[in-house]
Order: structure tokens, then sequence, then C-alpha cells
């Protein structure tokens, strides 16, 4: 327990001094982190409970849709659902939840199969991961199909008619693959029980149906993609995710098996403890807060990424971004584009260790790379590494406000390199094309942006002499 009081006083700490430097929390020092996490610090005070019933409009509401019905998600949504009720509610911010279950794992309340909504009081119990759910269910659902975005946009509107709030977070747990997995073919939320997910376009409709939300939170693999954030991106303030695979358990400096469901007390703490910041700041605090819990669990010498990305802002960025590839295809120098694709930081799919030959690419990587491997002094070329200054920036300082990333890949690749937000790249001399990536133009995307052609037309001829990707010309708009 000496850990999470340290971690609950650390995150109170990141809100007061985001607070008190008035925005960033890049201005918090070193010093001042160690100093949020001294055990001698009180600990934040926690505001009753206010009854489901209360017709209070609170300054939060946190929505979470733990998806549980998967054979190796199940045990993690119930811990992650433990360390939701270690915040708890309070006057000020609601905690509801929906948890899916497949009624074998993590029996501490029965076995059960289906999905429960709660409102998610505060357990005081010290054991956090061990203990068990002490929140009531509020609903029964045996036949809930997670993995349906119909039942993701109805239980958004459940929460906000029933606990209304000025402000919504909405918090997803379980499988994910970017915007396409190469071989399950799938997006996420993924429900065993049905066989059903949530495809990236879907979950933009869910959260159409039901309504924006000020912060997106997922601790899916994966998700922070300019793919996956473009389809949120009227209806998103802020989303946090992942560029890479999220562990859902992995080992501490001594070997030991440690769960990371830790993640979604990142989020709710700092909602709870601090509900009056703006959002912004709250944002920005949540990956700081997933480091230091990292830290604090002794977990660092496995690679992480999580960022902070303003989906509102990934139109211009797109617009930006054909902008930059327009320029890069004029200037056709082939020999620096190859090495950019060759040596881009890449992202696992599937679990299976193959990242180097993945079609998910760390952007700011990318335009770096491509960058500086242009070697001719023409004018054009400079323009274009000018014209790549600028674009990074943009993404590195307007669309990505927070990123998080250390550790290295299974081959040494470092992530301090990842700059936030991931993009379908081809990996280098594929040797043929995977038929799957033709439902990339299914994306809005695709459809509102040149990047479809520049990846297929360009791209994935630099470095062959086949002409034309294999049907490309046949899906060509």
């Amino acid at each position: 327990m000496k850990t999470l009081l340290s971690l609950s006083i650390m995150l109170a700490g990141l809100a007061a001094q985001a607070a008190a430097t008035g925005f960033s929390l890049e201005r918090v020092s070193a010093a001042e982190l160690r100093a949020a996490t001294d055990l001698s610090l009180p600990a934040p005070s926690v505001a009753p409970v206010v009854p489901a019933q209360s017709s209070q409009l609170r300054e939060w509401t946190i929505i979470a849709y733990l998806v549980g019905n998967d054979n190796n998600l199940e045990r993690t949504a119930v811990e992650t659902f433990n360390f939701l009720e270690f915040a708890g509610s309070s006057e000020k911010t609601a905690i509801v939840a929906e948890l899916g279950r497949m009624k074998w794992q993590k029996p501490d309340d029965g076995f059960w199969q289906g999905s429960k909504r709660y409102y998610v009081e505060r357990d005081t119990n010290k054991n956090v991961k061990d203990s068990g759910i002490i929140s009531p269910a509020l609903q029964t659902l045996p036949g809930a199909d997670m993995g349906d975005y119909r039942h993701l946009a109805e239980f958004i509107t459940w929460a906000k008619t029933n606990y209304p709030a000025k402000r919504y977070a909405l918090f997803l747990h379980g499988h994910g693959s970017g915007w396409k997995d190469k071989e399950k073919n799938k997006g996420i939320a993924f429900d065993a029980a049905s066989g059903n997910f949530i495809t990236t376009p879907e979950l933009g409709s869910a959260l159409r149906l039901a309504g924006p939300v000020d912060i997106f939170y997922t601790i899916a693999c994966v998700t922070q993609m300019a793919e996956v954030m473009y389809e949120v991106k009227d209806s998103v303030g802020y989303a946090i995710a992942s560029e890479e695979l999220n562990l859902a358990a992995t080992s501490d400096q001594n070997g030991n098996e440690t769960t990371t469901a830790f993640e979604s007390y990142a989020l709710a703490g700092p909602l709870v403890s601090n509900p009056e910041l703006p959002t912004e700041i709250l944002a920005g605090i949540i990956p700081e807060g997933i480091k230091r819990m990292w830290e604090g669990f002794g977990l660092m010498r496995h690679r992480l990424t999580f960022s902070v990305v303003k989906p509102g802002l990934l139109p211009e960025l797109a617009a930006r971004l054909d902008a930059w590839a327009a320029a890069a295809e004029a200037l056709d120098d082939r020999n620096a584009a190859a090495a950019a694709k060759r040596a881009v930081l890449r992202f696992e799919q599937n679990g299976s260790g193959s990242a180097p030959n993945s079609n998910y690419a760390d952007l700011r990587d990318f335009i770096s790379l491509y960058a500086g491997a242009v070697s001719t002094t023409e004018p054009r070329a400079v323009a274009f590494r000018k014209q790549s200054a600028e674009l990074e920036d943009f993404l590195t300082s307007k669309v990505v406000i927070k990123n998080i990333s250390f550790g290295k890949r299974r081959d040494g690749a470092d992530y301090a390199r990842a700059g936030g937000l991931a993009i379908t790249l081809p990996a280098y001399k594929p040797a043929n094309i995977d038929a799957r990536l033709w439902t990339y133009e299914d994306l809005a995307f695709a459809k509102e942006s040149s990047w479809d052609r520049f990846i297929f037309k360009y791209m994935w001829n630099i470095d062959n002499s086949t002409g034309f990707t294999p049907g490309w010309d046949a899906r060509a708009r």
C-alpha cells in the first residue's frame, strides 16, 4: 500500500503543481515531482459520495467501458475496476462503469457472464488489485454485446442522462489494434463472447450518436494513430492513448508479475482530487501519472508510449501533411525516402514481435528521418527541409500536447524517438501488399486527405521497379 499511497499523493501533487504554474506540466521540475511523491505529505481529501440520484451537476462524470469479455483480459478488467474504486466517486466527480466478464476468472463477486453497470464507490481496502467489488450493480445485462458500437453509444448516453456533469471523460479498457489488425482484422473493444468488435469508423459513429466527450482515454493497444483519432475529431477534446502495445501485465525488476490495471487510476485520481482544473491540464497529468506509476512499480525496464492529442486539429495536420507529401514526391529523392521508410520507428500490430514489418510508424520520426536524409542543397531541397521542420513543430507543439515515451523495442529501437502519433506507412520492401490495406480507403482520414495516394503510389514504389502498387489504379479515386 505504501506504493499506492505514494502514487495517489503524487497525482495530487502533479495536479497542484500544474494549477499553481497556470498551465504547463513541463514547468514541473524533477525536484518538485520528487516532493510530490514524498509520503510525509498529507493524502488528498475525498468528498463524500453523492448518491446516484442526486440532481447536482458535477464537474466530471467518468464513463468507464471495461471490456473484459475476453479470455485474457477479464482479470485485468476487474482489477481496473478495483483501481477505479480506489479513487471512488465524489461530490464533484461521478464514476460509472460497465464491466463485461466471461464468468471464469476473478470470482470475487461471483461467476457471471455478460455485463453489469455500476456507480463506482470509494474502496479504502489497502490491497487494491485483489479487493472485491464493493460498488452496487445498477443494471445486469447478461446478453450485452460490448463489441457493438451501438451498445457503447447507449452506455455513454445512459451515463450522461443519469449522471449529468459539466464535463465527461470516456475511459475504454479492452483490446485494440490500431485502425486494422493485420491478422485479426479488428479495431477496438473485442468481445470474445459475441465475436464482435468496434471498427475504427464505428468508434466515430458511437461518439456521434452519444455526443462529445472532453477526454477520451484508452489503454487499448496502438490506438494513438492519425487514422483512429481522425474518426473522433468532432467528438473528443483530448485523446490519451498509446502508439504501441500496452501491456496488461508485466514483470517488475524482481521478476514478479505486476498488473498495469493501475493505469485507470491515472485518469480517475486527478479528476476526483482536482476536478476544477482546466481540461487540458488534467489531460496532461494522465500520461505523466502513468509514467510515475510505472516507475513506482519498478517497470521502467519495459517500453511504453502514451500521449495526449487534440483530435480537432487533425484536419489541419492532414492538410499540412498533404502539402508535405506533395513536396516530397516532387523532390523525388528516392534514397531519402527509402532511408526514412527503412529506419522509421514502427509499432507492433499484433504482439508477434514483428514491429520492423509493421504498417504502423511514428509520424514525427518519419518526417524527421526523411528531411534529414535529403542530401542535396538545391533550393527545392532547402525548402523541403524547412517545410518538414515546420510540420514537425506543428505536430509536436499543437497536435500532441504531451508525450511520454521510454524503453526499447526487442530489436533495440529506442522509444525516445516516438513523437506521440502513429500513422500508416507500408513496411520497407514488402513482398506483397496485405489485401486488408485496401480497406484503408474506408477511413475518414483517407477520404479527406491524400495520404493513401502518397503511401500506396509513391512510397510503395521507391524501392522497386514494378510500377504502381498492385491494384492502385483500379482503387484510386
